[in-house]
Order: C-alpha cells, then structure tokens, then sequence
C-alpha cells in the first residue's frame, strides 16, 4: 500500500493537493476505472478536494458538490464522475448503490464522498481521509 501526506490550512491549499492528486491521477492512470473515496467529517473539504482533483485532471467548469443530484459527470480525455452519498441512507443496502452507479464507474475516475458507506464493496481504490478543523491533513492511500 503507497501513502503520501500534505498539510493544508486554506481552501486554496487544499486545492493545490488536488490538483497534484488529479494530475497524477491523469498522467499515470492507464486504465480509466479509478475509484477515490474521500473520507472526512461534513465540512473537512472533501467538494474542495475533489475540485483540485477534477482540475488537475484536465477539466475545467467545477459544478460544485453533487449532495443533492448525487452524480456530477464531467467529460474530458478522462471523464470524472463525481459522487456524494452523503444523503445515502445508512440502513438502506450498499449492494443496490452498488448496482446503481456501476454504470457511472465504468470508464470514468469516480471520485466518492462518504465513500466508507460502501467501500467494502469495491476492492480496488485509493482512500483520502481529510482531518483537521484548521489546519487539514490529507492521506492519500492506494489499496
């Protein structure tokens, strides 16, 4: 398992790792079904991250976080679906979400808010937990 860390104290910091994450994510990514998982409490900035990242892949027009829609989609060279299972229900059945973004996750990086809800059920992925009120820590682990 490869694990890297930075520290952060602003929105734009934060930013600026995602964008580090999304070009890598863009420049050693030579199959496009990636799952990311951000994990962290409400406000942690995890939509920020994810804004860093999907910039640093290459695409620009950030819709915001996808809490109410629950997928944003983004088309480029690699197409980026951007998930928040925050109003995913906790008893509801991780196996029926599963079946209903599968399709999403196919060909695209999927970048998941409050991924932990269903990460049991996908294997392979790369977890970013986000601590900290002021100052953030962001780990980055690749499973």
């Amino acid at each position: 398992m490869k694990s890297h860390l930075w520290q952060t104290d602003t929105p734009e910091k934060t930013i600026k790792v995602g964008a580090i994450i999304g070009r890598w994510l863009r420049l050693s990514t030579k199959r496009k079904n990636v799952v990311i998982f951000l994990k962290g409490k409400m406000g942690s900035g995890k939509t920020t991250l994810a804004n860093g990242i999907i910039s640093g892949i290459g695409i620009n027009g950030f819709a915001g976080s996808p809490s109410y829609t629950l997928v944003n989609q983004y088309a480029g060279k690699l197409n980026v679906n951007h998930i928040d299972l925050w109003r995913y229900a906790s008893g509801a059945d991780p196996n029926l979400l599963i079946e209903e973004l599968s399709d999403y996750m196919n060909g695209a990086i999927t970048i998941i808010e409050w991924g932990e809800r269903i990460e049991k059920l996908i294997d392979k992925h790369i977890d970013i937990n986000i601590a900290g009120e002021e100052k953030r820590t962001i780990e980055l682990y690749v499973r």
